[in-house]
């Protein structure tokens, strides 16, 4: 949950060709769940993500059976949010899983349907080596066609795999390394940090925190994990870290969005063209 306005802080105005960028609004927050970032809107959401993996099924079923192959399709349902972007937030959940993911939130479901039989022969087909049925398999099989079909950019590989360009995916990373960076996020996590030592643990950031591989260990949270989530997200509340973080986020992807307009409008046009199709296949009862 996002909830108040805190303050509004920044450089110096200008351009900004370089440097860090102006923040806007720096909101209170409260719960991961609900977290939104200026990319997200050229992506698929989880929902539209589950229709465009049961499309590519049905185009992969299609080709398959165009060189003779019975192939199943998968049950696909919306991932949840994990609301973990920066790490643990909900004190009640943390209260009783620490670290760990509750079990509610560990994914959707993406059962194969009975019938699959992969053999090296469908492989073939599937990912594309030579010829089936008397006709040339496609470039990269029937998996790289269904791609091609729902309007990704696909590159077969020398090993027959194939590699499907995730633009969005390299913004974001990028934008992400670039917020860590960030001066404010490093004084709000030397924050953090000191507010963790005053509980009695010592962390230099909260991924460190999360990433404790004591935390790891084991069915279940134990007592001394349970401790240390509990105190991350009281610090995480009292320096506001998360707000921090979604802030100089946000400004970043904002930059990144203006120097990549041109690209991201064609990214913006397959995305919609790519969820419009997958609809449509998906509820035709193909």
């Amino acid at each position: 949950m996002l909830v108040s306005v805190l303050l509004v802080s920044g450089c110096a105005g200008g351009d900004e060709p370089e440097g860090e960028p102006t923040l806007g609004t720096i909101l209170v927050v409260t719960s991961g769940s609900g977290i939104t970032l200026p990319l997200d809107s050229y992506r698929e959401t989880p929902t539209q993500l589950a229709t465009v993996d049961s499309a590519r099924d049905i185009l992969v079923r299609d080709c398959m059976a165009g060189f003779g192959f019975d192939w199943p399709t998968f049950r696909h349902e919306p991932d949840p949010d994990l609301g973990r972007r920066y790490g643990i937030i909900d004190r009640t959940e943390v209260s009783q899983y620490g670290y760990r993911v509750p079990p509610e939130l560990q994914g959707g479901t993406n059962a194969p349907a009975p019938g699959l039989n992969e053999t090296a022969a469908s492989r073939a087909v599937l990912y594309g080596q030579g010829q089936a049925a008397g006709k040339p398999v496609p470039e990269g099989g029937c998996a790289a066609e269904a791609d091609r079909q729902l309007g990704y950019q696909v590159k077969v590989l020398k090993d027959g795999y194939r590699e499907v360009r995730d633009f969005v995916g390299e913004l974001d990373q990028e934008g992400s390394a670039q917020h860590y960076a960030d001066s404010r996020v490093a004084e709000a996590n030397a924050r953090w940090s000191e507010c963790m030592k005053q509980a009695g643990y010592e962390y230099r950031t909260w991924r460190d925190a999360n990433n404790d591989e004591r935390f790891s260990q084991g069915a279940v949270a134990g007592p001394e994990e349970l401790k240390v989530a509990t105190a991350d997200v009281d610090c995480k509340t009292r320096t506001n870290l998360p707000g921090v973080s979604l802030a100089v986020e946000t400004a970043y992807q904002n930059r990144l969005i203006e120097k990549n307009a041109e690209a991201l409008a064609d990214v913006k046009r397959r995305l919609d063209d790519r969820v419009r199709h997958a609809t449509e296949l998906v509820s035709g009862g193909h």
